[in-house]
């Protein structure tokens, strides 16, 4: 309990509001601006923007997705849109069922999200808020794990890449997990240091 803190250390509140099923799939698009386009075939590519907040990348529980990285960012990092006709986001499904643009759905997220300014605003601006309390995420958290004990995480994630044959990406990340198993070790190994001291991570897509 006393690393919660640590896991989630902003003092936004828990908040929910209502979507439709083209606007989730919005939300998605925004967070997939995060990573640069891949070209099939590329060797070694660099995956992640530096340009884009990585606080600015969601993920949505409930749904499952898949990320096409071969197709253009639709969104610039600072919420201007790139490309109106960029699509990334692939096999979005809720309960394996694809979701129809018209589909009403409740979103659980953060206070900072419904901020008039910034990647999301224009998805919140002008929608129902249903659920905005006074009760902090990590007071939240904190009674969550107190009442369960012990969280269990998917064995597998609700999103991932389309697969490109031949197509291999690299990421900068924490140099302590160069000592971690890695989730898919046929497809991520670590490669090593680089000069300023991450580990650089290769994913072979």
């Amino acid at each position: 309990m006393r690393h919660l803190a640590d896991l989630y250390s902003f003092p936004n509140r828990i908040t929910a509001i209502r979507l439709t099923g083209a606007q989730l799939r919005g939300w998605l698009e925004r967070s997939a601006s995060l990573f640069h386009r891949v070209d099939p075939g590329a060797r070694d590519a660099p995956l992640l923007n530096p340009d884009f907040p990585a606080y600015n990348f969601d993920v949505i529980d409930g749904v499952s997705w898949r990320i096409d990285l071969s197709a253009p960012a639709r969104f610039h990092p600072d919420g201007r849109t790139a490309d109106p006709q960029a699509s990334r986001i692939r096999d979005l499904t809720w309960q394996t069922r694809p979701i129809a643009d018209d589909q009403p759905f409740v979103l659980a997220t953060n206070s900072y999200r419904l901020a008039s300014c910034g990647l999301f605003s224009p998805l919140v601006s002008r929608n129902t808020v249903i659920l905005d309390r006074d009760a902090l995420t990590r007071d939240v958290l904190r009674r969550y794990v107190r009442q369960l004990r012990r969280v269990r995480i998917p064995a597998r994630p609700n999103w991932g890449f389309v697969p490109q044959p031949g197509t291999s990406v690299l990421f900068e990340t924490a140099p302590a997990a160069l000592d971690r198993p890695v989730p898919d070790p046929d497809r991520m190994q670590g490669v090593g240091l680089n000069d300023d001291g991450f580990a650089v991570m290769r994913l072979t897509l």
